[in-house]
């Protein structure tokens, strides 16, 4: 593996099935996409994380 890849589902439709590499999409590694979803998930479920480091 490389750094980057994302492991999925080889059966139908990715739901089920043995592990393979499979298309990420690029939302997945959008760093603004992931700073609002870890702040809405902060919000609606009300715990907080102790990291320091910020999404670059």
């Amino acid at each position: 593996m490389e750094s980057g890849q994302f492991i999925g589902p080889d059966g139908m439709a990715g739901l089920l099935g043995a592990p393979k590499p499979v298309w990420l999409a690029p939302a997945a590694t959008d760093a603004e996409t992931g700073r609002r979803l870890w702040e809405l998930s902060e919000r609606l479920t009300g715990a907080r994380s102790n990291r320091q480091e910020k999404f670059s």
